[in-house]
């Protein structure tokens, strides 16, 4: 337990919490993620090796076509950042959570009398009832006195925490339309007795003096139908007026004054205030898991930052190594780009081609399969998010409009939006928490997997456009590990403090992806409710571990992921420069764009500011590569290799 006190403070600090959970959760899948592209982006050796057998890697990308290419030691340290990833966004938003307070009371109708100390019975035996009846009796000195309105308010909740057994004073029949002060006119005017001036008692309180009727409220019982009005039965027990609601509508309720019970006009309420005692907790297993399992991803980063290779990360340390060693099996192939070693078109003596100009669309360089799945997937997480969204209209018996649900906030907890588990299928302690936490996560981890899903796609599309910009401009090679700068060195090289993805994805796509996980936390969440019975001491055969669901949350969360899913399809309809061979993310096709001209230094040239084009001809068929040398654009219709 951290911290025990008022529910508004215990709530407030229960958000915060969840706010700087999901903050390091992202940041913790970003710091995954990063890793795992370190660990699946291959060394130049593991590259010639694989075009050796006329295959291709991916370069500056989280790959996993790569994982079959690299050395086992690092598939395993992949292998358990990936594994790592489950338990904690499965687990984490549930670490720290809120338990709320549901105080089981009594409702007693009675009139003045009763307040006054005038004795009273109950219609049939029941001296539990009258033991709690007189202690009510006894205390109503240190009782709050509220308005029927104010009283309607504090005790039109799901669940009751600041106050306990409520006093209903009521007017007598002939009374409630003579004018006295908190009467209003009768609601059912077919009441005959209601204006009668004689002194008649109701036939339901002729044996009891004062006590019109009580009702022991449960949270599992009538909720709180009590404060829409009630009959009274031969027992002297209340009565909702319609006993198949779950629960009634307070604002209807309010503007439907006055309140009666039977013949019996509400005129004000006497109530027990009590003190909060919401807490918020933490679970010490899920806290382990998660811990745990930081810990292995910890052991794994520092093995990742450790290691002694040096892999090709970004385009720039790919094409240095290509210029410095360049590679015989793309010789002579300058016009190929992704889509010919996607089709098998790799010759040991490739024919020239005629050149033309192709403008490509930004999500031809993610792959038609890969653009597919990615956004097939986020349209599907989609529809079962509106599915969810639908099923908790239908349950919630609140009305369905975003007013009230706005009303609630993100992450309420009400009596109609908590998932029912069949009483055969409940659970206690900790298999109860797990199962609740697993529920409520799952989704959790479709939000994962979309990050990860769009981050791969964001990146070919930043790749494909660095890679454009060498046809336009001369530039210096974005690279891990730049050659060091000397007195009349040229060197060019620049250093990079990101991958391939820069900043301007990077901070859109994990605030994004923070803000989708709090919303999903505040959409779906563990409920724990501590029942105190009706003498103040806890209840746990009627505690509640349960799944709550917020239809508000749902609904922003649902918007978000819309318009995410807009602007990711909007952005890969954009065109890339017109100019060179479509390359991202193969490594033949940048591999093969780094055979330098006769003469030329191409370990000079990868230090140099470089640019792409034309860099000679031989027999009428022109020469395409990068170069430090002056280059011209190729011409359409002629031929290049």
């Amino acid at each position: 337990m951290l911290y025990v006190g008022p529910c508004a403070d215990v709530k407030r600090a229960g958000l915060g919490l969840h706010i700087l959970i999901n903050f390091l959760a992202t940041f913790l899948l970003g710091a995954s993620n990063f890793c795992m592209q370190c660990l699946t982006s291959p060394t130049r050796a593991e590259v010639d090796a694989e075009h050796a057998r006329r295959q291709w890697l991916e370069i500056g990308i989280l790959s996993l076509r790569n994982l079959r290419a690299i050395d086992r030691a690092r598939v395993w340290l992949w292998a358990m950042l990936a594994l790592s990833s489950f338990p904690i966004h499965l687990m984490f938003n549930s670490a720290v959570f809120v338990s709320l307070t549901a105080n089981e009371y009594t409702v007693a109708v009675a009139t003045q009398d009763f307040v006054d100390g005038a004795n009273f019975t109950l219609p049939i035996a029941d001296p539990v009832a009258m033991d709690l009846l007189w202690s009510m009796q006894q205390n109503l000195s240190t009782y709050e006195r509220l308005d029927p309105i104010a009283c309607i308010q504090a005790y039109g909740v799901d669940f009751l925490s600041d106050r306990r057994h409520v006093l209903a004073v009521v007017l007598m029949p002939h009374d409630a339309g003579s004018g006295d002060e908190g009467a209003n006119e009768k609601r059912d005017d077919g009441d005959g007795d209601a204006g009668d001036g004689g002194g008649d008692s109701p036939s339901n309180s002729t044996d009891t003096g004062p006590l019109v009727g009580y009702l022991d409220w449960t949270y599992d019982a009538v909720q709180n139908s009590w404060v829409c009005g009630t009959s009274v039965d031969g027992s002297g027990v209340l009565v909702p007026e319609d006993i198949n609601d779950f629960d009634c509508d307070v604002g209807e309720a309010l503007s439907d004054l006055p309140i009666t019970f039977g013949d019996w006009q509400l005129d004000h309420c006497l109530s027990e205030r009590v003190v909060d005692r919401c807490r918020l907790q933490f679970s010490l297993p899920i806290m382990f898991v998660v811990i745990a399992c930081n810990a292995v991803k910890l052991v794994a980063i520092l093995a990742t930052l450790l290691r002694k290779q040096s892999p090709l990360l970004t385009l720039g340390d790919a094409i240095a190594s290509f210029l410095e060693r360049p590679d015989p099996t793309t010789r002579g192939m300058g016009t190929a780009s992704i889509a010919d070693f996607r089709a098998g078109r790799w010759r040991d003596d490739p024919l020239p081609q005629r050149w033309e100009y192709k403008r490509h669309f930004r999500w031809e360089a993610v792959g038609l399969w890969r653009w597919a799945a990615t956004n097939g997937f986020a349209f599907a997480t989609l529809c079962i998010f509106a599915a969810l969204l639908y099923e908790a209209i239908n349950t919630t018996t609140t009305n369905p409009d975003l007013a009230t649900w706005w009303g609630l906030g993100f992450g309420a907890v009400t009596a109609s939006s908590l998932v029912r588990w069949p009483a055969n299928q409940t659970a206690t302690g900790n298999a109860g928490l797990l199962r609740n936490v697993l529920l409520a996560n799952v989704p959790q981890l479709l939000l994962s997997a979309l990050y990860l899903a769009y981050n791969a796609a964001y990146t070919c599309m930043a790749f494909a456009d660095e890679y454009a910009r060498y046809f336009a401009t001369r530039r210096g090679l974005r690279v891990t590990n730049p050659l060091p700068k000397a007195e009349g060195n040229d060197n060019a090289q620049r250093s990079t403090s990101f991958l391939t993805l820069p900043y301007r994805y990077v901070a859109p796509l994990l605030l994004t992806s923070g803000g989708a996980h709090f919303l999903l936390s505040q959409a779906f969440f563990l409920v724990a409710v501590d029942v105190f019975g009706p003498d103040g001491d806890p209840d746990p055969q009627r505690a509640i571990l349960t799944v709550g669901f917020s239809p508000i949350a749902m609904v922003i969360l649902f918007i978000a992921l819309a318009v995410a899913l807009l602007l990711a399809l909007l952005l890969g309809w954009r065109r890339l420069r017109v100019g060179m061979p479509l390359a991202s993310p193969c490594s033949a096709a940048i591999s093969a764009a780094c055979h330098v001209a006769a003469g030329e230094s191409g370990a000079e040239a990868a230090r140099r500011l470089i640019r792409w084009g034309v860099v000679g001809s031989e027999g009428g068929v022109g020469h395409l590569s990068f170069s430090a040398e002056p280059v011209s654009e190729p011409v359409p219709g002629r031929l290049y290799r």
